[in-house]
């Protein structure tokens, strides 16, 4: 059985960059996002798009939410030319529940957690086609 090295098909892709591209990264928190963002920054314009509907409680959502904007400006702050950007957006748990609806009692890492990766995925697709992103 062959394994795929990921990493290596990445690394030479990104040896054939001519400029930065730009990326939109979708994050649901800090801890996801920190290893990407220090592995892709000086090869990417970085705007990380937080998106997390499935927090139950506005406090918890903000408290992730502002965790995400420290870990950047920490960023930030350490390398100033290479500056990560960030949208965030307003606490939307109900769009959550009625993606999952029907879905309430399977376990965990089942059909409500693809559907829950599937509407960030739609969302994160949606906010890079009014950026302007191409993919």
């Amino acid at each position: 059985m062959n394994k795929i090295d990921y990493n290596k098909i990445m690394n030479d892709e990104i040896k054939t960059f001519m400029t930065k591209p730009t990326l939109l990264l979708h994050s649901c928190c800090a801890p996801c996002s920190s290893s990407v963002l220090q592995r892709l920054k000086q090869h990417f314009c970085i705007t990380v798009f937080y998106y997390n509907p499935n927090i139950d409680l506005e406090e918890e959502f903000s408290k992730r939410q502002n965790e995400e904007i420290r870990l950047i400006e920490t960023f930030n702050k350490e390398d100033p030319t290479n500056q990560i950007k960030i949208i965030t957006t307003s606490h939307q748990s109900q769009d959550y529940l009625n993606y999952v609806c029907g879905l309430e009692n399977e376990k965990e890492g089942g059909k409500r957690c693809d559907k829950c990766f599937n509407l960030r995925l739609e969302k994160t697709c949606q906010k890079a086609k009014e950026m302007g992103f191409e993919y």
